[in-house]
């Protein structure tokens, strides 16, 4: 125990692994886990009365349709549809619109939006939880009632062809189907020709009552080119084509009702080509229906064709259309203007039913609500029995407003009150993140008398069975529904922690450790800096529109940093050169920051990237790749320059490189001077991987830090999107102007690795993470491999600076950081008859001292991040933007410390086994 916590490489480790099982804590506390009515509704749900007045329910609730097909387009934005500059890219749509031959809504979906969550949302009714996005990858049945299940109990047969996320979360409710992945995002055509290749065979089918087709292309296009991209017209041309056979097909046919189309996106685009955010873009998606002539109701006498209806409300609208019950766990409220053909009576009928199905959930759910939806619903009842008895009595419109205003009320009452947080958790999990943040801020000293193994077992079982004794009787107390109320194993996990903590705490630390840091603590202009810049940046979690655009608060405090350094360079008698090169470094700075546009206000703003990938100009974006290409390998070069590297190394490097520039060749992003064969880019990745294989075999016997920052590099350059690769290069070299002691090079490395990570266009929003990285060289779906990939794309630039710092720590072992200066003067000036100073061991000299000062620096300014943002998110839980802006945050905090872990676990074992092998 005395080791680990005198280690400061075992002290940043030990912490780590608890606040990454702390964050865990949080998480599966924070994200409320939805209460699932597992029920199914039935034909007996069907109110049969009014207040007693008896209904002829097989006249009031039949079915109007007799085929329907519903057709998902991946990511159609709903101004892919509605934009009069795109009437030539869906030209028999737009006319049908215009012709009043099909209705054009608006449609608003709830974030997350991503795939899964919303096609639970268009068959369940419900707002699916903000953590179904990190479900999107596995997805599973759908355990709540649904409009598959209520036609499949119902003798209606469905056929299915598409995304085989519904074959997932509807395993055997189609008699027909065929899965396509969702997830190789190369394939533009495809994955849409396996779709539409089963239309003819369908059309001529009788058997089928329901057809859903969901179509991948344009989600696909959109993740690689983004919505401007030059597939994107040709694949809204291709969705028009099949609409125009669809619906020719089905309307020049004899039913005994009329068929419908419904054709809609699951989610929008968002400008840079992702979704899974809160834009405007990625929430409003078109919803067009043929069939029956439509109109949307809106309020007395008045009729519009293009108000804002939620996603949901198609799952009401569509069991009515279809004579199906409304599905038990239903949400959303009718849409009036695809009833239209309905008389007053029936759509009286449809509204009573679908606002008393929510008011059921309504009186279930909601203890504390006001009664203000119940009291309009009881209203409308009063005044619907009225009408029945006597037509002139009242006005129907008014009861038709009352029904609409309070299915609105209940709705998003109930939506709120579905989820619960788990507020214990979440506050035993902060606070065993504030322990580690307290263990790692402070230096420890040994206290006057060191306890033996036997000793601090016994203390640290005896806490922790008090922790569980109070946990235990919290929980019988309160009655409480917690993870550590109901999950034994988390509960001793948690308990043993906190012990061991509070043992750490106890024995190894003295409260005026406080007095002695700060007093003696003597900062340096740019440490003090650093520390106060990171001090801002945490703060600056706490506001919405800061964590939307937190990339303009790096880029103030890089630069700040920048032009202190300059300052001192001039004042001081250096060489110009080196001035030059800081100067250099604002430039670059200047020029990387609109590489890619980021944040939310300007991400739709043209940047240098966009214009480097639009095809005419592809001339120019070979020659950037071709440079950050070769920039990669000056990268190689200068980070081995110290070692003799063996020509075969040299040689696959430069193969490696090679593989980069033929993949984005035969994916046809870049171009070649000459004819290149015909490939698809699978051989040049697996050569690639064949290739890095080798390197990394070849690491186990000979290599140094420089080497696995080359294999890095290397990597990460077939990822990333060919304009962005030459931020490798740039990442290296400003690395490189980096000069001070320990605690100074990791600040500012950690600060280098925020900046590039900004650079290279990710943001706090989901939206931003490319999805294409996952799938490089792909040729199926591993959720594995890929997720390793995306995880590697994503944080590239942050570990690339903490690799990076290695490197200049390795050469700078004989530094003195602001760790071992603390070490010294606690020791000296703490009192002696408390404190036994031990036999003081100076670090400067003891192998490997510089890799336990890294680590503990990287450690507290990570830990101490996400436990204050913990705290803020725990006290914004019902804020505004909570899931919107929040939460994302939450989620990549979350995972940039589980990075953090990995990279430090990774770099204590590879450092052993060179150190065991003798290689420096």
């Amino acid at each position: 125990m005395y080791m680990l916590i005198r280690s400061p490489q075992c002290r940043a480790l030990y912490c780590t692994v608890i606040g990454v099982l702390s964050v865990l804590l949080f998480l599966c506390s924070f994200f409320p886990m939805k209460k699932h009515d597992v029920s199914a509704a039935t034909k007996d749900d069907l109110p049969t009365s009014i207040r007693n007045l008896r209904l002829n329910v097989s006249h009031l609730y039949e079915p109007t349709v007799s085929r329907l097909i519903i057709i998902v387009i991946d990511a159609l934005r709903h101004d892919f549809v509605a934009d009069a500059g795109r009437i030539d890219s869906m030209p028999y749509t737009a006319s049908l619109i215009e012709m009043g031959k099909a209705c054009l809504l608006t449609a608003r979906a709830n974030p997350p939006t991503v795939t899964m969550p919303r096609i639970k949302a268009l068959t369940t009714g419900t707002v699916p939880n903000f953590i179904d996005v990190a479900l999107n990858f596995g997805s599973s049945r759908i355990l709540e009632d649904n409009i598959i299940l209520q036609a499949e109990s119902h003798g209606l047969n469905v056929v299915f062809y598409g995304d085989d996320t519904w074959l997932k979360l509807f395993p055997n409710s189609f008699i027909r189907k065929e899965g396509t992945t969702s997830f190789f995002v190369s394939d533009f055509y495809e994955v849409d020709n396996n779709v539409t290749r089963h239309l003819s065979k369908e059309l001529m089918s009788s058997d089928w009552h329901i057809m859903i087709l969901h179509y991948l292309g344009l989600d696909h296009i959109g993740h690689i080119e983004g919505p401007k991209g030059s597939h994107i017209q040709p694949k809204l041309q291709e969705m028009d084509s099949v609409i125009k056979w669809l619906h020719q097909e089905l309307m020049n046919s004899n039913y005994s009702a009329p068929p419908a189309i419904v054709i809609c996106g699951d989610h929008g685009m968002k400008d840079s080509g992702g979704h899974g955010g809160a834009s405007l873009a990625e929430i409003l998606v078109p919803f067009v229906v043929t069939g029956h002539s439509c109109v949307l109701y809106l309020s007395s006498n008045v009729y519009r064709t293009d108000a804002v209806v939620a996603q949901i409300d198609l799952v009401p609208t569509l069991s009515v259309l279809l004579g199906l019950p409304i599905p038990r766990s239903n949400l959303g409220k009718l849409i009036l203007g695809l009833l239209s053909h309905l008389s007053e009576e029936q759509k009286l009928y449809a509204l009573y039913y679908n606002t008393k199905q929510v008011a059921r959930q309504y009186e279930s759910n909601v203890v504390t609500a006001s009664q203000g939806g119940l009291l309009e619903f009881e209203e409308a009842v009063r005044l619907h029995k009225k009408w029945l008895t006597s037509h002139l009595a009242t006005d129907p419109d008014e009861i038709m407003t009352l029904y609409t205003s309070s299915l609105e009320t209940m709705s998003s009452r109930l939506a709120d009150s579905l989820v619960t947080y788990d507020m214990f958790s979440m506050t035993v999990a902060i606070c065993i993140l504030w322990q580690v943040c307290y263990i790692l801020l402070l230096t420890p000293q040994s206290v006057s008398w060191t306890p033996t193994v036997k000793s601090a077992l016994v203390e640290i079982v005896l806490l922790c069975i008090l922790f569980l004794s109070a946990n235990g009787l919290y929980c019988s107390y309160t009655n409480c529904q917690s993870l550590l109320c109901t999950k034994t194993v988390s509960s001793v996990i948690v308990s043993l922690s906190a012990a061991l903590n509070t043992h750490i705490i106890m024995n190894f630390y003295h409260p005026r450790a406080v007095r002695q840091v700060l007093w003696y603590t003597n900062f340096h202009t740019e440490i003090l800096l650093l520390v106060l810049g990171s001090g801002l940046q945490i703060a600056s979690l706490g506001a919405t529109s800061l964590i939307e655009e937190e990339h303009q608060v790096w880029y103030f405090l890089w630069t700040s940093l920048s032009l202190i350094s300059v300052y001192k360079l001039i004042t001081s008698p250096s060489r110009t050169t080196v001035v030059y090169q800081a100067v250099a470094n604002l430039v670059l700075h200047r020029l990387l920051r609109k590489w890619n546009q980021t944040g939310d206000k300007w991400a739709s703003l043209p940047d240098i990237g966009d214009w480097l990938v639009q095809p005419e100009n592809s001339f120019y974006l070979s020659i950037t790749l071709f440079v950050g290409l070769a920039g990669v390998l000056w990268s190689i070069h200068i980070l081995n320059e110290d070692k003799s590297i063996h020509m075969l190394d040299k040689a696959l490097y430069v193969l490696g490189i090679l593989c980069v520039y033929g993949y984005r060749t035969a994916t046809g992003s870049v171009v070649l001077p000459f004819a290149y064969p015909q490939s698809r880019g699978f051989t040049e990745v697996h050569v690639f991987w064949c290739t890095f294989m080798i390197l990394l075999g070849r690491l186990m016997f000979k290599a140094n830090v420089g080497s696995i920052v080359s294999c890095w590099l290397l990597l990460c350059a077939l990822l990333h999107r060919p304009h962005n690769v030459v931020l490798l290069a740039a990442q290296v070299w400003t690395s490189r102007l980096l000069h001070g002691d320990i605690t100074y090079l990791t600040i500012a490395h950690v600060w280098l690795g925020m900046v590039f990570y900004f650079y290279q266009g990710n943001s706090n929003s989901l939206a931003s993470i490319d999805v294409a990285s996952g799938y490089v060289g792909h040729e199926g779906y591993n959720p594995v491999t890929v997720g390793l990939l995306l995880l590697v794309n994503t944080y590239s630039a942050p570990v690339l600076s903490y690799l990076l710092l290695l490197t200049h720590s390795a050469q700078q072992q004989k530094g003195f950081s602001l760790l071992e200066a603390l070490d010294m003067l606690l020791a000296e000036n703490l009192d002696g008859d408390i404190f036994v100073e031990p036999p003081y061991v100076n670090v400067l000299t003891d192998e490997g001292s510089w890799l336990g000062a890294v680590c503990l620096v990287l450690a507290r300014m990570r830990l101490l991040s996400v436990s204050v943002f913990a705290g803020l998110v725990m006290s914004q839980r019902y804020h505004l933007f909570v899931w919107t802006v929040f939460s994302p945050k939450l989620l990549y905090e979350s995972v940039h410390t589980g990075v953090l872990l990995v990279v430090l676990i990774a770099t204590n074992i590879v450092t052993q086994l060179l150190r065991t092998k003798g290689i420096p």
